[in-house]
């Protein structure tokens, strides 16, 4: 994901440097994750692998940097996403399909969508398929603008998606690079920006 680390910088800019936290590269991993007093954060921003593995749900969520000695990456699981003590108005995963998960009886949709809401988000802005690593930066930088302008979530996703139809570069104007995007939860308002927005974590 070689954009990956300028969607998140491009994204911290928007915000005070004291009112944020950026994990990036080696520093982005699950210890340094958990780490964080996350129930401080209004945003929270994952520009990463997803993962759904669909034999085992357990083994589905967000691909981290690995810790070092390790090799590889390390996984943020549905089952430890569960277990997260979060604040959030809004939590971004900026993933292929992590809107997606596995529909069980009795239970409807389970995946990560269900697990950052479980956790404390009051809304989580998802993908339905995979997306552009190019595209989708310059897609969450025209999101995260309208955010920081005091617009509500839902409405800065429908301005980021309305910028791309207009642009003037055919790509962005196929469906593929803006219409992924969906907001699940209600997280209100979304009225200006409080004490702390983080944006983490990205491989």
């Amino acid at each position: 994901l070689p954009f990956s680390r300028e969607e998140v910088e491009g994204i911290a800019s928007l915000f005070p440097q004291e009112g944020r936290r950026v994990l990036t590269g080696k520093a982005a991993t699950k210890a340094q994750f958990n780490a964080l007093d996350l129930g401080r954060f209004r945003y929270v921003h994952f520009a990463t692998h997803g993962w759904l593995d669909a034999e085992d749900l357990r083994q589905s969520g967000l691909r981290l940097s690995a810790g070092e000695g390790d090799d590889g990456a390390d996984l943020l699981s549905v089952d430890e996403i569960f277990g997260l003590k979060l604040s959030a108005e809004l939590v971004v995963l900026s993933a292929c399909r992590s809107g997606l998960g596995e529909l069980l009886r009795g239970e409807g949709l389970v995946g990560l969508t269900r697990a950052f809401l479980y956790a404390g988000s009051r809304g989580v802005v998802v993908s339905l398929w995979n997306i552009g690593d190019r595209s989708t930066t310059d897609f969450m930088q025209e999101f995260y603008g309208a955010l920081r302008a005091g617009e509500s979530p839902s409405s800065a996703l429908r301005r980021a998606k309305l910028s791309f139809l207009a642009s003037d570069r055919a790509t962005r104007r196929e469906a593929r690079a803006w219409a992924p995007f969906i907001l699940v939860g209600d997280p209100g308002g979304g009225a200006g920006i409080l004490n702390q927005t983080a944006q983490s974590p990205t491989k």
